[in-house]
């Protein structure tokens, strides 16, 4: 048996990929082990830092990052109890600087989602394991035509019109805006805004004013806004996502056609066999492989 503690953000609704990364790496560790869990956000105060001395934890798993304060906080703690250390590069962010200073706080391990993340912590001497997120395939299924139609009355959309969905933020960096050349007239635009991050309200209201329908704030049944979805878009900048989006491996349980740009990570690549799923490495193609899919072309 093992003493596991998981360290990430666990405030509040799973409405976040790395919180939804936390809670599920949390819950699925099996029953023979122990396992607490440390919110990030406490790291401040001195109830987290007791916990920690009183448990004692053989290993520390660190999910969210990392960034340089990351391996900081990671070194830290294998000092104060002695534990193996993991962390999760879900969506590394590391400077030049930072990179001369890893090889002094470097971890037992670290989890790697993308080739290119993986060649950078082992040319860094750090050990790796190449570990993308997954799904839960039970609750992300397929929906037959019925229930299609049937959950589009229930959100108050048209039940007959071909229905394009993005889950994520409302920001800037998800590039939203793009969607704007999608036609009205001829696709059904959902956006699911998550409140985790502060909308940006000049894009919420062009959206708006271009015919989009949005909704913001925690969903609990998800699955069912996949449910609604003729196609799933992911139109997010490179190096503004985590690097194995858990909305495109949603969708694609889903069986839903996904487009997406070309972002580090891209999990479309281990998915080759899948006709109905679409890279469009240049923002501006995005309305284009939507529209292809409409028309049931294939590649």
């Amino acid at each position: 048996m093992l003493s596991v503690c998981i360290i990430g953000d666990f405030n509040g609704n799973q409405d976040e990929g790395l919180k939804n990364i936390a809670y599920n790496v949390y819950k699925n560790i099996p029953e023979e082990h122990e396992v607490m869990s440390l919110n990030i956000r406490n790291v401040f105060s001195s109830k987290f830092w007791i916990m920690l001395w009183n448990e004692r934890p053989k290993i520390i798993h660190y999910v969210p990052g990392p960034t340089i304060v990351s391996f900081i906080l990671m070194k830290i703690i294998k000092l104060f109890i002695g534990a193996k250390t993991i962390m999760s590069a879900s969506q590394p962010s590391i400077g030049p600087l930072s990179k001369k200073l890893i090889h002094l706080m470097k971890p037992d391990l670290i989890l790697t989602q993308s080739r290119e993340s993986d060649k950078f912590f082992r040319d860094l001497g750090i050990e790796t394991r190449f570990l993308p997120n997954g799904v839960d395939t039970k609750k992300f299924v397929p929906v037959p035509a019925w229930k299609k139609r049937h959950l589009r009355e229930k959100y108050g959309l048209e039940k007959n019109k071909f229905t394009i969905v993005h889950v994520g933020h409302l920001t800037k960096r998800r590039n939203l805006s793009v969607l704007k050349n999608l036609d009205p007239d001829k696709y059904q635009i959902v956006i699911v805004a998550s409140e985790y991050l502060k909308r940006d309200n000049i894009i919420y209201k062009d959206l708006i004013d271009h015919g989009c329908k949005i909704f913001t704030g925690y969903i609990e049944r998800i699955e069912e806004i996949y449910g609604i979805s003729d196609c799933y878009v992911f139109p997010v900048k490179p190096g503004h996502t985590i690097l194995s989006p858990l909305s495109v491996l949603e969708a694609m349980s889903c069986n839903l056609p996904v487009v997406t740009t070309d972002f580090e990570g891209n999990i479309l690549v281990r998915f080759k066999n899948r006709s109905d799923s679409r890279e469009a490495a240049k923002y501006e193609r995005l309305y284009k492989e939507a529209e292809s899919i409409m028309k049931g072309e294939k590649t």
